[in-house]
This record gives structure tokens, sequence and C-alpha cells, in this order.
């Protein structure tokens, strides 16, 4: 037999239905006002050549930095300024590779070790070549900065001393024709100021040839 089990039906009736999304992940997320307070743009003359100043040694520093963080995994160069007195090098025999010289009991010794000291080395060195890579484009964008305060101020210059005399010369066809050629003297001014500041950046030209490259 089939055994049926009562149970009460239940109806709940809403007048309002109120459905919330959460919509946090929508919001903008301003960057701090501190992330925009140094520009070489909003810099003077007068800071970019003291900031010019200060990043120009690079060569130097980054050489003393290099032989400070390099020379002491490479023992050899410990012996270069030693010492030691001189021995007589006449009973020593010549030998045609590296590894006659490094018996076959520690031969895996020194393999392993010569790996992990130029694994070492290697780490130094592309971390110093970042640091040195960021600063000299850090140096770049100050030279560049630093040209720009003249080149804009002569290409308004550069550029009066084309456009009023082409008003005079060309006269045929009225304002329109004078107004084209004045139209394309910008245009390739525009184009070779945008190219000479992208080779300066990318260090293809020097900040000086790049940026008075249009004038």
């Amino acid at each position: 037999p089939r055994q049926t089990i009562q149970t009460d039906f239940t109806r709940t009736h809403f007048d309002t239905y109120t459905k919330l999304f959460d919509l946090s992940t929508f919001q903008m997320n301003r960057t701090k006002d501190s992330a925009f307070i140094y520009d070489p743009k909003m810099l003077s003359v007068r800071q970019l050549n003291t900031t010019i100043d200060s990043l120009e040694n690079l060569g130097a520093h980054y050489l003393k930095r290099s032989k400070v963080e390099i020379n002491s995994y490479l023992s050899f160069a410990r012996y270069i300024d030693a010492t030691w007195p001189k021995t007589d090098t006449g009973f020593l025999k010549s030998v045609g590779s590296l590894k006659q010289l490094i018996p076959d009991s520690v031969k895996r010794y020194v393999q392993e070790r010569s790996l992990s000291q130029l694994g070492t080395v290697t780490n130094n060195v592309n971390l110093i070549y970042d640091d040195y890579k960021t600063r000299q484009d850090s140096l770049l964008k100050h030279e560049i900065e630093w040209h720009r305060k003249f080149t804009l101020s002569v290409a308004c210059i550069v550029l009066f001393l084309i456009g009023a005399p082409l008003g005079s010369i060309i006269r045929k066809g009225g304002l329109g024709t004078p107004l084209v050629f004045a139209i394309v003297f910008f245009v390739l001014f525009h184009l070779l100021n945008t190219f000479g500041e992208k080779f300066a950046k990318s260090n293809v030209m020097s900040p000086l040839a790049g940026m008075w490259l249009s004038t």
C-alpha cells in the first residue's frame, strides 16, 4: 500500500521586489596624486640643467659598481695586484686544454661551482643593466625637454618667416594657394618634429639632432 504524507502548501506574495547588483568592480580606481608630481615637462631650464648634470656621469658610476658587485665572484681577479713572490715557471709543462689541469675526481665539482658563479654574475649584470637603462632613459627625457624649451619658440619664428613671404610671393590663386603651401610646410614640420622626438627617445639620434631636425 502507498502511504500519503499530508503537508501544508505555503504561498508567499510580495508587493515589491528589489534586486541588488554588486557594481563595486566597475568603480574607477583613482591613481594617487603622488604618481604625477614629478614630470620632466614641468621643470624649468635651470632645474633641467641640475638634473641632467647629476645623470650624465652614469658610465663612471656603473663601472665602479660593476667592479664591486662582479669582481668578488671572479676569483682570478683577486690575484692581479697580489704581492705574491715571483716563482720560477720553467719547470711547467704546456697543456693542450684546460681539462688536462683538472683531475677527474673534482671535475664535476669544478663545473657546478663555475656554473653557479656564472649564474650569479649574470644576474648581477642584468640588474645593473636594468638600472642603467632606466637612468639612461630618464637622462634622454630630460635632455629632450631641455631642447623643447627652445625648439618650440624657434619654430614659431621659422614658420612665420616661411608663411609671411609666401603670402606676398604667391599671388596666383587668391588666398587658397598660399594657404595650401602653408599647410604643407606645417605638416612637414610636424612630421619631422614627431620623427625626431621618436628617434631621440629610442636613442637612434642624439637629443640635439632629433629635437632640432624639424627646424
